[in-house]
Order: structure tokens, then sequence, then C-alpha cells
């Protein structure tokens, strides 16, 4: 039995308890590139999540970025249109007043934002307005004028683009004149017809006697007999 006066023991280690002291677990340190795959796994996660945050701001800026160089580079008036030309050195000739006064009311904003796209992708060489006035204007207010108007607002700007970076427009506004707008399409048709190529390169003098002879008749379908 035991004494009620003798302290109270552990059975198992033979200490007193009440004055055990605290026993220091030297453990080693977790190395996160070693094996120890949760570890691992916790990092991979944590990485993921902090991209997610990351995507979904980029994902909310990437609009808003957008969105203001759209409405940065659009143009709304006749003043932004001209000042646009005169920033890309282009000569704005009367003609290009008499195109816009042909178009309804209602839609010059419109044509004033495809003139703009028109302009700022002209190709360098061409120093004035009249490539694109010479396509779309047969004479001031006329019902063919405006005919010819609504097809251009009609027109894809990306086609507009790819017409007005073309190295020839110049050929192609003369070829034509008073036809309308062309086609991406068949301008690219055109300038890679096989009857145009000289040493596997676009033949210009070729090119420019074609145009003489269709000008104002639109992109022949069929020049192999030129």
């Amino acid at each position: 039995m035991t004494d009620s006066s003798t302290p109270s023991r552990s059975r198992y280690s033979g200490r007193d308890l009440s004055r055990q002291e605290p026993i220091e677990l030297n453990l080693p340190p977790i190395d996160t590139s070693g094996p120890y795959p949760e570890v691992a796994l916790l990092k991979r996660k944590v990485s993921q999540i902090a991209g997610s945050v990351v995507d979904e701001k980029l994902k909310r800026r990437r609009p808003e970025h957008e969105n203001g160089h759209q409405h940065n580079s659009s143009i709304n008036t006749l003043e932004q249109l001209k000042a646009l030309c005169r920033k890309r050195n282009i000569i704005i000739k009367p003609t290009l007043d008499k195109l816009i006064h042909s178009c309804p009311n209602e839609s010059q904003m419109q044509l004033f934002s495809k003139l703009g796209i028109y302009f700022s992708h002209l190709n360098d060489a061409v120093k004035n307005t009249g490539t694109i006035t010479s396509m779309l204007l047969c004479g001031e207010g006329t019902q063919k004028t405006k005919r010819q108007i609504n097809r251009f607002l009609s027109t894809d700007d990306c086609d507009i683009k790819a017409v007005a970076l073309s190295p020839v427009v110049k050929s192609i506004s003369s070829i034509c004149h008073g036809y309308g707008f062309p086609k991406a399409r068949d301008v690219d048709a055109l300038l890679k017809l096989p009857s145009l190529q000289k040493d596997g390169q676009l033949d210009r003098k070729r090119l420019s006697s074609i145009s003489s002879a269709n000008h104002g008749k639109g992109v022949p379908k069929i020049v192999e007999n030129y």
C-alpha cells in the first residue's frame, strides 16, 4: 500500500510530476524542397491562388485599357478628321468637304469614323485626301454619291485598313474613280495576278497601264488580255 505522506510519483518514469521540467523537442527544420509532398502541394496551391488573383486583376484592367484606346483613337467630328490629316501631313482637298456635305446628317459621325480609319492607315506615299474622295464622290449631293457613301459605311474596318495600307492605293483609286470603295479581297486578287508579276514582284508599270485602261471601271475581274 502507498503511504499518503509519500509524494506522488509517476509509476512509469519514477519522476516527481509536480517538479517535472518541460522537455524540449529538437525536431529537424522542414525542408520545403525535400521529400515533403504535403508542403510542396500547399506551396503550389498558394501559387495558383496568387496567380488567379493576378489574372483576375489583369482581366478587369484590360477592357478598360482597350476601351480607352478606342475612345482616344476615334474620330467623331470634321475638325478631328482634318486635325488627323494635318498631323499625318495629308493635304486636305476641297473635295473632302463636298463628300461630307453629301452624307446625311445622321450618318456623318459614322463617316468621320470610317474616314479616320482610312487616313490613320493611309500609305505614307499618299499626300492628299483625293484617293478616297475620288472613289466616293460623284458630284456633291448626288444620289450616286450617297449610294457610294452608304456602301463605304457598310465596309468592314479591316478592309478599309487593307486598302489604305496598299502600296498601290493611288492606282486602286484611279481604277475605282467614282466606282466606290473596293473590296480588299478583290484588290488582293488583282495584285496577285500572274500577268502583273515580274521577277517575283508586282510590276508597277504594268499595273499603271491597267489602271489607265480601267479608270473608273472598278477592279477588273480578268486582266490577262492587257
